[in-house]
């Protein structure tokens, strides 16, 4: 397939009141030009916005201050995007589309001043056909309607609800997160936000693709590849597939192949290929990723003496090619948590121990996301996850996304684009999910990676926030399972469309079982009060085996504050008025400056728990935010560890989340500058694949030492557990840590809010002396900042937070 970028495009906008005023004519470049609006160049891909700050019409730091408040002037505006491009003749491509890889949101689009198509999903590309137009240079207009123009006609069904915000979010495919959320700010934005191209397809062409294995065993596999084929050949057995795919090894030699050849008798090619010594695509910390080079072709088939020679390729008419990993994946899971429930991922048969982060959109501006999505990436891998989950909030990821977590190993959990609210589920959104669906399957099946499909989040549990109960006794609470969008439309998606993946409706899943018993579910987001990390609901009440969210604030440096809040609102720490100070609640992602507007909790909260571990917050932002940062991560540690130690009851966690979408007072550990905070250092502490530590006291006041194991053998460790403050050693021993376990090897008595070192050496060699903390029991009266950071720098564990 050959394809041609169009470029040169230039924008204009108004809202309707001028349009109709004026009777203008939008369809053609030149009713656009005389119009007398002002005419502004425009970048494809990308936002409304940005490219109102390159005309110098927004400020150029739209995220500092309360800036980001002057995007809600935007949103009632129509705008027109318009250029000029050209149609070629290419004698072997006779088939051509014009392409948008994503429009932002609803849009009319005009070719010559007709109408030629008509778009209102922003998450899915979208393809109209060129047959009727002629060579040559024609007019493009693309006419975008205001999303919240848009959603006023339709009316929502009574059982509808979503947050203050995000009404309209129910009404619209749109990334849930633009209409604003707790972690992003509210940018409806518009705009061709992905490459606009000229497609041009060739006569007899490989439509669609799917490679995927039927069946793995130890040394032989077997895949099945599933073809669309288009052609204008009478007789398809005139036509032949050909398929290789080859894997090397890091010398670059080629130590496993499998190809298979065949004749066409239908358009829809259905092959079972068998792989002898298959090498295996697997999670990080289980073995290589391994992916195989794939080349599939449709090529004559070959004659002689006028008689065909089946199975046997010929002259290649067209080639798609890609990179394959071979592995099965497994969700074994039941309705509820408890002594017989689990809910863990097999890879090829063996049970894996998720320790992900969930990934969110890595910038506000839809248009920049891939620029950003290798950074966000390389800190998934640093810290030592194994696992992201695509939240539901945000738009679809891409190729860059998906290829990189391909090629380092790592799972993606993949949400549907519905979050936190109870969407209509009426013909047209039903029609309208269905189509995003095949599209979005379609797009990601062939990854290795991609080891989930979850309908939506939280809009399960949604339904019971409404009713002020999560789970328990409900009153008029609406059953999520009659969710026809989740439980028949998307279901069904994934079963036609992939068929080799699960699939669950939403996370966390209520399904009647637990709907009925208003018990735990098995998978479940783990928020609860959100007060002291080792509190009750933490330690004791969190029963799920395993945890798709949880986490814990953490303050930005006072470098990075610098950076987004002024210097006045920033010295408001001093009088305690940052809880109502405006900058600092729109960084809280709170869309008024409203101190009762939703989300302007959340600096209150981190108050809260600064003030829960130290006593009391102090007046100094630079004390403030590293003791929100220590507090931040000795909880993340702490939910981590405990669902490690609890292997394998406990079967993972993703946890909140790696790095921001925009500057912000939230749970990332990583700001959207890159500066990393505290809590990024313990975390990947705590998720290296071999390490020793400590369970909460038990009420004799001892404190068991356990050796937690991902790696696939027994391995001997010799451990010391050390006093941080005064450098005593405490215990000292030599032990076998079980492969794949959790295991107690030793205990010692504790002191209470007491930190200890943990030291240790593997026997094998193969693990360097590494260290870790434990910080035991309640807080009592509070730490002291000083006592806690001079103790930490002693023991030779304190690392200097980014910023400070």
């Amino acid at each position: 397939m050959d394809r041609t970028v169009v470029g040169g495009w230039r924008f204009c906008m108004c809202r309707n009141s001028t349009v109709a005023k004026k009777k203008l004519n939008f369809t053609t470049v030149d009713g656009i030009i005389s119009s007398g609006l002002e005419i502004m160049d425009a970048t494809v891909p990308g936002n409304l916005e940005l490219d109102l700050i390159k005309a110098g019409k927004l400020p150029e730091d739209i995220f500092f201050g309360t800036n980001i408040l002057l995007l809600q002037d935007l949103e009632c505006e129509h705008v027109w995007y318009f250029t000029n491009f050209e149609l070629e003749v290419i004698e072997d491509r006779p088939f051509s589309s014009l392409c948008f890889g994503g429009i932002d949101t609803v849009s009319e689009i005009y070719i010559d001043g007709k109408l030629i198509g008509f778009t209102e999903n922003m998450l899915i590309p979208h393809e109209f056909s060129l047959e009727g137009i002629g060579a040559g240079m024609h007019e493009l207009v693309v006419h975008v309607i205001p999303v919240s123009v848009y959603a006023r006609q339709f009316e929502l069904e009574t059982k509808a609800w979503a947050m203050k915000y995000t009404q309209d979010s129910l009404l619209v495919r749109k990334a849930p997160a633009m209409y604003g959320w707790d972690i992003m700010p509210r940018a409806l934005s518009a705009g061709l936000w992905k490459p606009v191209t000229v497609e041009y397809r060739k006569a007899d062409r490989i439509s669609d693709c799917y490679l995927s294995a039927l069946n793995i065993e130890e040394d032989r596999a077997v895949l099945l590849l599933k073809l669309k084929i288009e052609t204008v050949y009478d007789d398809l057995r005139d036509l032949t597939v050909y398929v290789k795919g080859v894997h090397k090894n890091s010398l670059g030699v080629i130590d496993s192949s499998f190809e298979c050849c065949s004749t066409l008798f239908s358009s829809n090619v259905v092959l079972q290929i068998p792989v002898e010594h298959p090498v295996l695509w697997w999670p990080r910390g289980y073995g290589d990723p391994a992916l195989y080079d794939v080349n599939v072709s449709l090529t004559r088939t070959v004659l002689k003496d006028s008689q065909r020679i089946f199975n046997v390729p010929g002259d290649e008419l067209d080639r798609v090619v890609f990179r394959h990993g071979i592995r099965a994946v497994e969700l074994e899971r039941t309705s509820l948590a408890g002594k017989d429930g689990k809910f863990f991922f097999r890879i090829n048969g063996k049970k894996i121990f998720v320790l992900g982060s969930n990934w969110v959109p890595t910038d506000t501006f839809p248009s920049r996301i891939d620029s950003y999505t290798k950074r966000g990436l390389e800190l998934v891998r640093d810290i030592g996850c194994n696992m992201i989950r695509c939240w539901g909030g945000s738009p679809y990821p891409s190729d860059v996304l998906y290829d990189c977590c391909d090629e380092n190993g790592i799972m993606v959990w993949q949400d549907f684009s519905m979050a936190c609210g109870l969407y209509p589920d009426d013909e047209r959104m039903r029609k309208l999910i269905k189509t995003e669906g095949i599209s979005v399957v379609k797009s990601f099946r062939n990854h290795a990676s991609l080891v989930l499909w979850s309908g939506d989040n939280e809009n399960d549990i949604f339904a019971s926030f409404r009713c002020g109960s999560v789970y328990g006794k409900r009153i008029n609470a609406p059953d999520p399972n009659h969710n026809k969008l989740t439980r028949e439309v998307l279901a069904d998606v994934c079963e036609r469309y992939d068929g080799m993946r699960p699939y669950i409706p939403s996370s966390p899943y209520l399904d009647e079982e637990v709907f009925k018993t208003g018990q735990l579910p098995s998978e479940d987001h783990l928020w609860g009060p959100r007060d002291f990390f080792k509190g009750t609901y933490y330690k004791d009440q969190s029963v799920a085996h395993f945890a798709s969210e949880t986490g814990y604030h953490g303050c930005p440096s006072p470098a990075t504050l610098n950076k987004f809040i002024s210097e006045k609102s920033l010295g408001k720490r001093g009088d305690g008025s940052i809880c109502t100070d405006p900058e600092w609640l729109v960084h809280s992602a709170s869309m008024e400056t409203d101190p009762c507007a939703p989300f302007a909790y959340r600096v209150p909260l981190m108050t809260r728990q600064v003030e829960k571990l130290f006593g009391k917050a102090p007046d100094d932002i630079y004390s403030y935010a590293l003791m929100s940062q220590i507090s931040q991560a000795e909880a993340m540690k702490f939910f981590i560890e405990h669902f490690r130690i609890g292997k394998w009851y406990r079967s993972g966690i993703i946890w909140w989340n790696i790095i921001d979408g925009w500057p912000q007072i939230s749970d990332a550990v990583v700001d959207w500058y890159g500066s990393k905070k505290l809590a990024y250092y313990y975390i990947k502490r705590s998720q290296q694949r071999f390490c020793l530590m400590c369970d909460e006291p038990r009420e004799d006041g001892f404190v068991s030492v356990v050796a937690v194991s991902d790696l696939s053998d027994d391995i001997s460790v010799e451990y010391t557990v050390t006093d941080a403050g005064s450098g005593e050693n405490i215990l000292t021993g030599r032990a076998l840590a079980k492969a794949d376990n959790s295991v107690i090897i030793d205990k010692f008595r504790a002191e209470p809010a007491h930190v200890y070192k943990l030291s240790w050496r593997c026997g094998n060699g193969s693990f360097n002396i590494s260290g870790d903390n434990h910080f035991t029991g309640d807080i009592g009266s509070g730490l002291d900042l000083k006592t806690y950071v001079e103790t930490m720098k002693k023991a030779g564990l304190w690392v200097t937070p980014d910023g400070f």
